[in-house]
């Protein structure tokens, strides 16, 4: 990491070196800007070097420094929030958002580099606008951190916020469908080089525990009108209203240049709750190899590389959810997983999705396992499907 910061020519290089793709495009357009806040205590000192603001998502470059060892994670693996410990972001004391990611990296010189995601709250309730929305293009966000790794205490960080949404469009489609008693209502659509976040409302009748019984089952996935499938990158959702509308806010990676539609995609499991699922493990001897992952499809691997500084397996999967079967996929030598570093989709030959999956470097002597789960079919909720138009 202290190698590759220091060949990174532009603003923004914790996000560069950090990021995934489409956050490293958002930096090559110019949507960082660079700060300088720190805040110490507990002999630890935390410097905000770099913001990303475009409307939809936030991202924090971070450093840390001290003049002792730098404290471990904490024993659930978190660094900056605990499980009864809480990250703050307020904006004039309201409450902005939340802490939805923290990737962190330690230096050999002894310092950590970090980046912190930061989500909005999604879309109040009809009439209201959410604090996001009501701010201007620039406001001071108020970080208060409760622990770095181990070691608890309260650093709080004033962080002048620019909003960078040249390239962030959203619109308002109020589209609807049905499904018996339960009416979904698309009510936002926003887009950036980041990603697309939708929220939506799901309607039901009061008291009606079919229709209940049948939202709290539905999940989501997303493709473009070609049927490329787009990543899942988080979202919330919670009941009000008496428990008879759902809001959810789901986030996606960002549309194919060529692509002009988002298509949701409602789906419910064919398991019964708690079985269906299970786990396999085959060695990876002669390829390429198919294994199994239940009654929704399969993956077969077509090659593997063992580079000196990484691990690169190449294999396709076959089913309706692509996405979820391609991240199923790991790799264990010795009785431990490799380090997962990045997943990419990278085509399509009719019913086949091809990935690219890139792990730690694994020992070229010892024997390597494939490890999948297996899943139960799943079932469309065609009714609900909602083809929303970006471009």
């Amino acid at each position: 990491m202290a190698e590759a910061l220091k060949h990174v020519p532009f603003i923004g290089k914790i996000i560069e070196t950090m990021g995934d793709e489409w956050l490293q495009n958002a930096n090559c357009k110019g949507l960082t800007v660079p700060v300088e806040q720190s805040a110490t205590d507990q002999g630890i000192t935390l410097t905000v070097k770099e913001v990303m603001y475009d409307g939809i998502r936030l991202f924090i470059g971070m450093e840390e420094h001290s003049g002792q060892p730098l404290p471990p994670n904490d024993k659930n693996g978190r660094r900056y929030a605990g499980l009864d410990n809480w990250f703050k972001a307020t904006v004039n004391g309201e409450d902005f958002g939340w802490l939805n990611g923290e990737r962190v990296s330690m230096t050999e010189d002894g310092h950590a580099v970090s980046m912190l995601e930061i989500e909005p709250h999604g879309e109040p309730g009809p009439g209201e606008k959410r604090l996001a929305d009501k701010l201007g293009d620039s406001f001071t966000l108020q970080v208060e951190i409760p622990q770095v790794g181990a070691v608890k205490g309260r650093w709080v960080l004033q962080i002048p916020v620019q909003k960078q949404g040249m390239y962030t469009t959203k619109q308002t489609p109020m589209l609807e469908k049905k499904l018996g008693n339960i009416t979904m209502l698309m009510r936002s659509v926003a887009s950036s080089p980041r990603g697309i976040e939708l929220n939506f409302h799901t309607i039901l009748p009061a008291n009606d525990k079919q229709a209940y019984q049948t939202v709290l089952g539905m999940a989501f996935t997303a493709t473009d009108e070609h049927g490329y499938p787009l990543d899942n990158m988080g979202g919330e959702g919670g009941m009000y209203g008496d428990e008879t509308i759902w809001e959810t806010t789901l986030s996606y990676s960002p549309l194919p240049e060529s692509s002009k539609e988002i298509v949701l995609k409602p789906y419910r499991s064919l398991g019964e709750r708690g079985a269906g699922y299970g786990q396999s493990e085959t060695e990876l001897a002669s390829l390429p190899l198919t294994v199994e992952q239940g009654a929704i499809g399969k993956a077969t691997v077509q090659k593997l590389e063992k580079l000196d500084e990484k691990t690169v397996l190449h294999y396709e999967v076959t089913g309706p959810l692509p996405g979820n079967q391609a991240g199923l996929i790991s790799l264990v030598q010795n009785g431990e997983a490799l380090e997962r570093k990045s997943l990419k989709f990278v085509g399509k030959n009719g019913e086949a999705y091809s990935y690219v999956q890139e792990f730690s470097p694994l020992d070229k002597e010892l024997p390597v396992r494939l490890t999948t789960y297996t899943m139960p079919q799943i079932e469309f909720y065609k009714e609900l499907e909602m083809r929303i138009p970006i471009r």
